[in-house]
């Protein structure tokens, strides 16, 4: 997935595009330094007394459904399968709240296939049923990235999409899955990665063969595709952009991204991308609607490393705070944009704080989705970044940051946030990197509604408008 990155960072670099659009104007405020491990009693707004309380987590069954998701493998066991609790795949999705993973049967890559020598088998693995059958009893949503690696043509080389026999190889490898999973699954991904190894129209071809196959089987079944990696790089964006202006992309249920892979303002090379990034979205969603396109847009595999899992194709490291804010910042932007949050990242799950922040923010986004709220941000952090949302109870949900450079030890700046046309109801704020929320002091101000003195941080602060 972050395969031959190395060989696209010669692509070339659109130039730097404007950044976020920023609430401002007020005169200097009050300033507060805030630490990683913000005491309970420490509020989060100055003057407000109130109770901090903290985040009331639900397990997954529990939760409607949140747009954050995963990519992890499904090995190979040896028999007997791993139990309920031993299942390292069960407890990492309950331990998340994760609502919904990508998975494969198969490997994802060719470089994994020659190292492992792991083929794609005409029978299926009875402990990744287990596993499936599992994940599909909790609620989540399951979307399947379906490979085909044949032992004897791909031994030595990746599929030959321009060759007839390996098309109709992987079309029988689709029926075959799809006719066995069809009651758990019903989001198909066509290859991870194509960019790679197949040319853009060799891919369109096969999106175009292997869609009526899969509902064939399934007629509830959503087919996704994409085939690009880390947008970041211009081909991998020409690539995505063939297939929103082909008609292919009318057939489709799901478009899937690979968006973030260690992008901040940090870094001069990743910084105008990472301001660019909402406004591709918009535009790419603008393409794919005016070639018939109504589907989900799907972020996959977004994460921020550290030095505690470093990658040589993606050298923009973060202390583990630091990652846990972009990540934050990662998941609101694309739920807010309307893009499933997919997130990644070698052993991340095991970097305090970056768990506690998804946990956090499943909690925070339960039953969200993305709407336009009125909200004015008056503050001296010179960028600001601001996505609504409302909620299944009729509420809304407003997250806001200081979306410059991220730091481990944070200032907040005093902000005053305008919100049109709420002139009433109680607000709660909410922590996702402490995991603490407090009601918080509003004042009517005609049809809308005041908060003053918030203490605007660096990662997402959410204002949850009960109804």
């Amino acid at each position: 997935m972050r395969r031959a990155l190395a060989l696209l960072l010669a692509a070339a670099l659109l130039a730097q595009f404007a950044g976020l659009t920023q609430a401002g104007g007020a005169t200097p405020a009050p300033r507060a330094t805030l630490t990683p491990d913000r005491p309970s009693d420490l509020t989060l707004q100055i003057g407000n007394s109130r109770p901090v309380t903290a985040i009331h987590l639900k397990s997954v069954a529990g939760l409607t459904g949140t747009g954050i998701g995963d990519v992890f493998p499904m090995d190979r066991y040896p028999l007997p399968c791993p139990s309920a609790t031993k299942d390292w795949q069960l407890t990492h999705v309950e331990d998340l709240r994760l609502t919904w993973v990508r998975l494969s049967v198969d490997l994802m890559e060719h470089g994994q296939v020659m190292d492992l020598g792991w083929y794609s088998r005409w029978a299926i693995d009875p402990c990744q049923d287990e596993l499936i059958s599992r994940l599909a009893n909790k609620g989540v949503t399951i979307l399947m990235t379906i490979m085909y690696w044949d032992e004897t043509l791909n031994a030595t080389r990746p599929p030959d999409y321009s060759n007839e026999e390996e098309v109709q190889l992987y079309l029988d490898y689709a029926r075959f899955l799809v006719h066995h999973y069809k009651d758990r699954i019903h989001y198909w991904e066509i290859l991870n990665e194509a960019i790679h190894y197949v040319a853009l129209e060799d891919y369109l071809n096969l999106v175009r063969r292997a869609a009526p196959v899969i509902r064939a089987e399934d007629p509830q079944a959503k087919i996704v595709a994409g085939g690009s990696t880390t947008l970041l790089y211009q081909d991998c964006r020409d690539y995505i952009l063939g297939l929103l202006n082909s008609d292919v992309v009318a057939q489709l249920d799901g478009i899937n991204i690979h968006p973030m892979y260690g992008v901040s303002p940090q870094y001069e090379d990743t910084a105008w991308y990472y301001a660019w990034y909402p406004d591709m979205i918009r535009q790419g969603k603008r393409i794919a609607a005016a070639h018939g396109f109504t589907g989900e847009w799907i972020a996959e595999e977004m994460d921020w490393r550290t030095p505690l899992n470093p990658n040589q194709y993606e050298p923009w490291t973060y202390t583990p705070t630091v990652a846990a804010k972009y990540y934050a910042r990662g998941i609101v932007i694309n739920l807010g944009l309307g893009v499933w949050a997919g997130i990644g990242g070698e052993l991340y799950y095991a970097i305090a704080p970056i768990p506690t922040v998804v946990r956090n923010l499943s909690a925070a986004l339960d039953g969200a989705t993305p709407t336009a709220v009125g909200v004015q941000v008056d503050t001296t952090a010179t960028k600001v970044a601001t996505y609504a949302f409302t909620l299944r109870n009729g509420g809304r949900l407003i997250a806001l940051w200081d979306d410059g450079v991220a730091a481990d030890a944070a200032t907040a700046a005093s902000a005053t946030v305008t919100i049109a046309g709420a002139s009433s109801g109680p607000i709660v704020g909410i922590d996702v990197l402490n995991g603490v929320q407090q009601h918080l002091v509003t004042e009517v101000v005609g049809q809308n509604l005041v908060v003053r003195n918030l203490l605007l941080t660096d990662y997402p602060l959410f204002l949850r408008l009960e109804k």
